[in-house]
């Protein structure tokens, strides 16, 4: 009896997003698809269109940029259509950010307990002792020592790694189905960052998707399943990390490929 494997679902689909300033191209035609329990990563170089992609799918883009063309789905769902409010309640809740750098990304006025209780005050119906005991279950979870005692620090009272994995427990405490990781280890000594890779594998097997964007050839290899090369803002090659690494077939892709060994 033949089996046929289930198609692969699409979770975020990005059609001919195109994203321009001033006349000038930042995005163009950009298509690609993040399929549901995988890791899919946006790879570049600086200035390629990354950030500017997730940006766009959150609906944080300045407001000087303007979306010419395109659309963005997420679970078949037009994204551009929705309202500020809908944005709003998305964020967190179906879609979440680790950004880069959490020291900036954090309220300097706000404890990491305050800042992640927050997000659960907006998107569950917990009640405060509930929502008490998930924080101090998600802080575990990202591996942080004395939970309770990083609940009342504020972020600068953490180290750079502590920050980090603070981000990343208060990304997931709502369980969002799609997380967006902004160079989630860049500002890591390797120690750590084989530990932030361990917490997405973890992630995936629980059944989160997520799109990762980075310029590290080396850590892409090894945690992502698919893998999308931007340059000056296209597409240039997509596919498995695979087929992509082994056989590049845009010269961009390449000479990535080239500097990476």
């Amino acid at each position: 009896m033949t089996r046929f494997k289930r198609p692969m679902k699409p979770l975020l689909e990005v059609n001919d997003l195109t994203i321009q300033v001033n006349q000038q191209l930042l995005l163009h035609n950009v298509s690609f698809k993040v399929v549901q329990g995988r890791i899919t990563a946006l790879v570049g170089g600086s200035g390629s269109g990354k950030t500017t992609i997730a940006s766009a799918i959150l609906g944080l883009l300045p407001p000087a940029l303007e979306v010419t063309r395109g659309q963005i789905l997420f679970e078949h769902k037009n994204l551009s259509l929705l309202n500020k409010e809908q944005m709003r309640l998305m964020r967190g809740s179906s879609i979440a950010m680790v950004f880069q750098e959490p020291l900036g990304a954090f309220n300097p006025l706000m404890t990491i307990g305050q800042q992640i209780d927050e997000v659960l005050e907006i998107h569950t119906k917990l009640h405060k002792d509930q929502r008490w005991h998930k924080i101090l279950d998600v802080l575990s979870r990202v591996e942080l020592p004395n939970p309770a005692e990083v609940y009342h620090r504020y972020p600068h009272q953490l180290s750079g790694g502590q920050r980090q994995r603070a981000m990343i427990a208060q990304a997931v405490v709502a369980h969002p189905k799609l997380i967006i990781a902004d160079e989630p280890t860049s500002n890591l000594d390797v120690i750590l960052q084989a530990r932030i890779m361990d917490l997405f594998r973890r992630f995936k097997r629980e059944g989160m998707t997520i799109l990762l964007i980075s310029h590290d050839l080396g850590m892409v290899s090894h945690l992502a399943d698919d893998v999308v090369i931007l340059d000056k803002g296209q597409v240039v090659e997509e596919g498995s990390v695979n087929a992509v690494m082994k056989h590049p077939k845009h010269t961009y892709t390449q000479r990535l490929m080239e500097a990476f060994q």
